[in-house]
């Protein structure tokens, strides 16, 4: 794949391929803004006005919604106009729905995930690039999981810090997914130094102000639903 094997050859490398999936990218923002846009309306307007609920969980249900939405919407977008996608956004919603659901709606959304990864074109291919992504789901599903613990703060007392601590944190969990993979499977160090800088170069463009984005949406959320229990 790479004539050049020098560091300055692979940040080229990824660099163009990162601009020539800016489509793909802009893409899932503007589905995620529409779907945001229309999910706070139904649920926080209309259905609420018909039955309002003062309990806490209606909002986590709200949450949980929304990132299976998304989850689907984004795996269908990339299954059906990008069938050589490069980038997983599902990961990121697996990591999300870690930090801000139950363990139990965390394994349903990575249960969606592993179902989503059977799908290829073409059927369903059962090898290790398949067994890769399943293991790295697992791995983001967990560090999701494990950030919730560590945090130890409430939606809605959630600052920038923490914004950036959650979207660090994803990064730390795909760069350990990558480790282990190749510890287990590949006797090749130049791999995972692939994946490094792939993942280091899609972070800030795709998974940071994803990540950032939907959890400053859904803090803004959870005050408007504050405010609609006062009422």
């Amino acid at each position: 794949m790479f004539a050049d094997y020098s560091l300055w050859g692979v940040v080229l490398y990824y660099a163009n391929l990162i601009f020539s999936n800016l489509s793909f990218i802009f893409m899932h923002f503007a589905v995620f803004i529409i779907l945001w846009s229309v999910g706070r309306y139904v649920f926080l307007d209309d259905f609420f006005s018909l039955y309002p609920s003062r309990n806490v969980k209606f909002f986590d249900t709200y949450v949980f919604i929304l990132v299976v939405l998304m989850l689907l919407v984004s795996s269908f977008v990339s299954i059906s106009f990008y069938k050589d996608r490069i980038f997983f956004v599902r990961n990121d919603f697996i990591f999300l729905a870690g930090v801000l659901l139950s363990p139990v709606r965390t394994f349903f959304v990575l249960l969606l995930g592993f179902i989503f990864s059977l799908s290829k074109a073409g059927g369903v291919q059962l090898d290790i690039a398949l067994f890769q992504k399943l293991l790295d789901m697992l791995i983001i599903g967990l560090g999701g999981i494990l950030v919730r613990r560590v945090l130890n703060v409430d939606l809605k007392n959630m600052g920038w810090e923490d914004f950036w601590f959650i979207a660090v944190n994803k990064l730390l969990a795909s760069i350990c997914s990558a480790g282990v993979f190749v510890i287990l499977f590949s006797d090749s160090w130049n791999i995972i130094f692939h994946v490094l800088v792939f993942r280091l170069f899609s972070w800030p463009v795709l998974s940071l102000p994803l990540l950032i984005g939907f959890v400053y949406c859904m803090r803004l959320d959870f005050w408007k639903y504050q405010r609609l229990m006062l009422i």
